[in-house]
């Protein structure tokens, strides 16, 4: 505020002058003077310079207080998050290296990286936190977060939840994705990204690479500092301080804290110790105990190295002078820590219960803070001992150095004590120890309600617990149960009833876990707890297993609030293995020939994930480049992924660059076309394949560092016109090219001559992968090996729609004709056949020799396992066409892929009674034969007619249907023209021209007293009497000749794109859904009066009474909004792309209708008692 008031008056000051100089200019010229005194004179002379001069700096004064104000506007920095170093903390040579490597990071791209390695107990986290005291480091940071990590944290979603942590602490915010370290990564980079002021991030026992990813992202302003005992896992831009064994004077000084000793028993007790900073501070706490039992310093000196030698690494010889502590043999290390633990413990007690206590320590989770409560309860069941008796315990525990207690009332054990602890315990009283755990927590005997206890470390490690005791029919029956499905969920995240159920080593427990991988990518947090769990008992609720549950939890939602009417029809079913989420949406995909391993392409990143664990396991940031031409329609890529996920190619700057995925090794290839369309890598990534508009060239790779130039690429013709897929085999010898439905073989293996055309056919559907093409044609499949030529033949369904291959050959998979899109393996016989349960449109799929599958889904990649056919289908009836009752007893007959504005989904004909004004389904084998006649796509049937009157007999792009309230009045959309015609003669009332591409007709609608029509529009010149508008619109036209042409009303016009519209029941008004936004727009003023923003409406349906609209997007969403304010009220989340939607009137609220690529889901909207944002219904 200061600064900006110093600004403020700097300008003032320069005005001030600015002013009367420019008043002088005048004056100058009306007088004789021939000087100004002093150094006003240079203004005089040189006025309009002097001018300019000032008008620039005050602007860039302004300029830069600008900038002030926009930082001031970032995101506040977090308050440090430190624990404390301990008082007996000494100066090492080391942390004055580590701070100076922190002084000196300037951030960057991921920030500089200082690195403590070592092994366990030589005092990493006491310097980290010693660094994170220093005067200078906090000067300089005014934010500091210390986050510990662990051994124990493994998998991804643990990973991830970490992430989510620091982003909690970073920006007070909950984090958008909970399974993904990758994408929680990218989210924390973001918030990093945002922060004014550096940060200093500390992440303390860092195990693997995996673990300290997601925290390398982003950040300029930020430095990280980790400490781990494993210096791989280091970045290579890291700035390494290597931790070793303390000084003789480091050693001597943390030995004798509190302590008087002689020079003789340090030296001794030194040699014991082997500068080892967690051995001489238990040495340092042990000797205090003793003397303060009444011991001399000198005996409590004697026994404690007696002790040593005898129970330590080298027996006797320790400390002779003829064997010290080899600091660098674990063995030895564990001895010594063995030895010093032993001897603590004996100061505890004679007996051995104490001891056994200590060890008892083991079982709690690695990195925790552990309350006290639990430690009591565990000794109560294990021996009986009292809350007070058990607290004194710990306190004596924490005076030898043995445990660490927080202020906040909590038992931290360091790890490589929990280690020792473990190690004691063996497997047989481990798992028994779990078993006290439980039954001193249990609040009641089974089936114990555990959602009911309000622990935090129980919720998060009691699976775990129950498991390592044994108990695992219980921790199967506990991950089942919804209740404690939702607590995990309010208390964590997504992936935390996930990550409880994998824990579980049962058949059961590995369903749950794959039924709540599929829910957790689609639990936004941003749709607070009521919208996250109205999405748990719709996804859960079709499932055998979770019905009931949901069903309960579902009515005891409040309203307003969507539940299921019927079971959606876009479940996983039983193949469905994993569900990985994604950070945006998937451009290929890849899998492994053993099917551990899924590569994927979204976004600009190539990413590799274990399919088991769903963690990314690598990941790199290519340059994502598409190409545009004016002259031709089809949108070129420059990067493609091998059907096994083992190379990406991507081009860039005129150069392939070939990686081999996991290890990152490359090779390059020249590409010889400024315009490309496609490119293709082979399977064994020695060769690349580049494709342009009429074009393909073929060359092979080097290694990057190879010397001389690259290899000249060879090149074909190709003919023009739309490219479906690029492939090329082993060694770049052969390559297949589909072009529009021509599927072009070329062989390359002859040198520098022209390539041969091995094959040139049409092909309705083809896959190339590894080596093999795999091409079908009204059901005859043909399997080739492309360096061999061998050839077998096939069936498939001749309605199959796609066909896959896996990259051996050993499997082809083909696409059904159905509303769910199963995929089933090809076989020579017709028996029955593994399938993978339909995903609806998936544009990448891939699968292996196993039959394992890999597709592309709203918002990840699903992988699955086929599972038996249940033989051959009964044929069902043939929803394709519909009719709708109208005025006078007419019917409008409507044939798919004709739209109706108002629709009800198929159901049985004893409860498929007509409905005025809806398009009721109707089973082709039903339908009347004078409704046949003569053939039309749209036609109007009379009372008593014997044929049809035809309204559309052959358009060439299908569009809509709408009609009045009344049903007097019906509109048509197709072949540029709107028109609205009337019921009862098929008449022609007022026509206009409008456009009719595909997508358009979900713009058509009628007025409901048949006063306008609106249609798509597209006009990018401005009118004199109209705005510029661009992109599509929507025009009204009225029916006295009038018209309106509505943009959107919020974005800029070149960007609006209207998707929906429908009428509401109040003529005036029109609701149209644009690209980012819902509008309700006001025909007579041409304005909005409300907006919505969402992205990519689909569909919109206004109830009969126009209180309430359904909306439906392409991303899987479907919302319920109140009118007229356009006021949010429920929602739920879909994986599936929906296309329309339809609002009904039901005795206990409204029934939604959603068609999608899965098929029609059914919803009822239950609005509750009116209220603020509730209008009586």
């Amino acid at each position: 505020m200061r600064a900006r008031k110093a600004v403020g008056a700097v300008v003032g000051v320069v005005l001030a002058a600015a002013i009367p100089l420019a008043a002088s200019l005048a004056g100058n010229a009306a007088t004789e003077a021939a000087r100004w005194p002093g150094v006003l004179d240079v203004l005089r002379r040189h006025p309009w310079v002097s001018l300019a001069v000032m008008l620039v700096l005050t602007g860039a004064l302004l300029a830069f207080d600008r900038r002030r104000e926009a930082a001031s506007a970032r995101p506040a920095a977090p308050p440090s998050v430190v624990p404390p170093p301990p008082s007996w903390l000494v100066d090492r040579e080391e942390t004055e290296r580590a701070v100076e490597a922190v002084l000196a990071g300037n951030g960057g791209t991921v920030g500089l990286t200082t690195g403590l390695q070592g092994a366990g107990g030589f005092g990493k986290t006491t310097l980290a936190k010693a660094v994170c005291a220093d005067e200078r480091v906090r000067r300089r940071f005014s934010t500091v977060v210390f986050v510990t990590l662990g051994g124990d944290l493994r998998g991804g979603p643990r990973i991830a939840a970490k992430a989510a942590e620091v982003i909690r602490l970073v920006t007070g915010e909950e984090a958008l994705f909970h399974e993904d370290p990758a994408l929680a990564g990218a989210q924390l980079g973001r918030a990093l990204d945002g922060l004014r002021g550096p940060l200093l991030l500390v992440l303390d026992d860092v195990w693997s690479e995996a673990q300290l990813a997601p925290f390398l992202v982003g950040g300029p302003n930020c430095v990280r500092l980790v400490t781990t005992r494993i210096p791989t896992v280091l970045p290579d831009t890291a700035s390494r301080v290597l931790v070793d064994r303390m000084t003789d004077d480091q050693a001597r000084a943390v030995l004798t804290s509190d302590l008087d000793l002689t020079d003789g028993q340090v030296a001794a007790l030194l040699s014991v110790t082997g500068g080892w900073p967690l051995l001489l501070r238990l040495v340092n706490r042990l000797l205090a105990a003793e003397t303060a039992t009444g011991l001399t310093t000198a005996d409590a000196c004697a026994q404690t190295l007696a002790l040593l030698r005898t129970a330590g690494p080298a027996g006797a010889d320790i400390g002779t002078g003829t064997h010290l502590l080899d600091l660098d043999d674990p063995a030895e290390r564990e001895k010594a820590v063995r030895a010093t633990v032993e001897a603590s413990v004996r100061l505890l007690s004679e007996s051995a219960s104490e001891r056994e206590r200590l060890l008892e320590l083991g079982v709690f989770a690695e990195d925790e803070v552990i309350p006290i409560g639990l430690v009591c309860a565990l000794w109560r069941e294990s021996a009986g001992y009292e809350p007070v008796r058990s607290r004194a315990l710990c306190r004596r525990l924490r005076d030898v150095a043995l445990v660490g207690l927080t202020d906040s009332g909590g038992l931290v054990l360091h790890d490589v004590i929990r280690d020792y602890l473990r190690a004691e315990l063996g497997a047989g009283r481990l798992t028994a120890a779990h078993g006290r755990l439980v039954a001193g927590v249990r609040p009641a005997p089974a089936p114990t309600p555990w959602w009911e206890l309000a622990e935090g470390y129980l919720h998060d490690h009691l699976v775990r617990h129950l498991v390592e005791a044994g108990l695992t029919d219980e921790a199967e029956a506990l991950v089942g149960d919804l209740r404690w499905v939702e607590l995990r969920l309010r208390q964590r995240d997504a992936s935390a009833p996930f990550n409880d159920a994998r824990l579980v080593p049962t058949g059961p427990g590995m369903r749950r876990a794959s039924e709540l991988s599929a829910v957790g990518h689609l639990l936004a947090p941003e749709d607070g707890w009521a919208g996250r769990a109205a999405v748990l008992y719709s996804r859960l609720g079709g499932q055998r297993h979770w019905a009931e549950q949901a069903a309960a939890g579902a009515g005891r939602l409040p309203p307003p609030v969507l539940v299921n009417h019927a079971a959606p029809p876009d479940l996983p079913g039983a193949s469905v293995v994993r569900v990985l989420r994604t950070e945006g949406p998937v451009m290929a995909t890849g899998l492994a020939p053993d099917g551990t391993t899924v590569t994927t392409v979204d976004g600009r990143y190539v990413r590799q994930w274990d399919v088991e664990s769903g963690r990314v396991l690598w990941e790199r940031e290519f340059v994502e480049r598409f190409s545009v031409r004016e002259d031709h329609p089809q949108i070129g890529s420059n990067y493609a992924l091998s059907a096994d996920g083992r190379w990406f190619v991507h081009v860039h700057e005129g150069r392939a660059l070939v990686w081999e995925v996991a290890t990152g090794n490359e090779r390059v290839a020249a590409c010889p076309f400024d315009f490309l369309i496609a490119v293709a890598v082979s399977p064994d990534g020695e060769g690349v394949a580049f494709c342009s508009e009429d074009e393909l060239a073929v060359c092979r790779t080097t290694d990057r560092d190879a010397p001389g130039p690259p290899e000249e690429p060879r090149s074909a013709e190709l003919p023009q016109g739309r490219l479906h897929f690029l492939a090329v085999a082993s060694g770049g010898h052969v390559t297949v090219a589909r072009v529009r439905n021509l599927l072009l073989v070329h062989d390359w293996r002859e040198g520098d001559r022209e390539p041969t055309l091995l094959l040139a056919e049409e092909a309705q559907l083809a896959d190339v992968a590894g080596d093999f093409l795999v091409r079908g044609s009204r059901g005859a499949v043909h399997l080739q090996d492309l360096l061999s030529g061998e050839e077998s033949s096939l069936t498939c369904d001749p309605a199959s729609h796609q066909l896959v291959v896996s990259p051996d050959g050993a499997v082809v998979h083909e696409c059904l004709d159905s509303a769910g899109g199963e995929w089933r393996q090809v076989r020579p016989h017709a028996e029955p056949a593994p399938l993978h349960d339909g995903e609806g449109q998936t544009v990448h799929v891939v699968v292996n020799g196993h039959g394992r599958m890999a597709r592309s889904v709203q918002r990840g990649v699903m992988v699955s396992d086929p599972v038996a056919e249940l033989g051959e289908r009964a044929p069902g009836p043939s929803w394709r066409v519909h009719a709708v009752p109208l005025a006078d007893g007419a019917s409008l007959v409507v044939w798919a892929p004709w739209e109706c504005a108002r629709w009800v989904p198929p159901a049985p004909a004893l409860e498929q009674a007509p409905r005025f004004g809806v398009a009721v389904p109707r089973a082709v084998e039903e339908l009347p034969s004078s409704w046949q006649r003569p053939p039309a796509q749209v036609s109007l049937v009379h009372p008593g007619a014997t044929d049809s009157v035809p309204l559309v007999r052959n358009a060439v792009v299908p569009g809509r249907i709408s009609w009045t309230d009344d049903g007097t009045l019906i509109a048509l959309q197709h072949s540029g023209i709107v028109m609205v015609r009337e019921v009862a003669q098929g008449g022609v009332v007022f026509s206009a021209e409008a456009d009719s591409l595909p997508g358009d007709g979900r713009l058509l609608t009628l007025a409901p007293d048949g006063s306008w029509v609106t249609s798509a529009w597209r006009d990018t010149m401005a009118r004199p009497d109209e705005p510029p508008l661009g992109g599509t619109v929507l025009r009204v036209w009225f029916r006295d000749g009038r018209f309106l042409t509505l943009g959107d009303p919020v974005d800029a016009p070149l960007d609006a794109r209207a998707h929906c519209a429908t009428a509401h029941p109040d003529a005036h008004r029109l609701l149209v859904g644009w690209s980012h936004t819902v509008a309700l727009h006001d025909l007579t003023s041409g304005t909005a009066s409300a907006t919505y923003r969402l992205s990519d409406p689909a569909d919109i349906s206004v109830s009969p009474d126009g209180t309430w609209c359904c909306v439906v997007t392409g991303h899987g969403l479907v919302e319920v909004l109140a009118l007229p304010g356009l006021i949010p009220l429920a929602r739920l989340r879909t994986p599936s792309r929906f296309t329309a939607c339809s609002l009904t009137p039901a005795p206990d609220g409204f029934l939604v209708h959603a068609d999608s690529d899965r098929g029609i889901h059914t919803y009822l909207f239950r609005p509750g008692p009116p209220g603020p944002h509730r209008p009586a219904s």
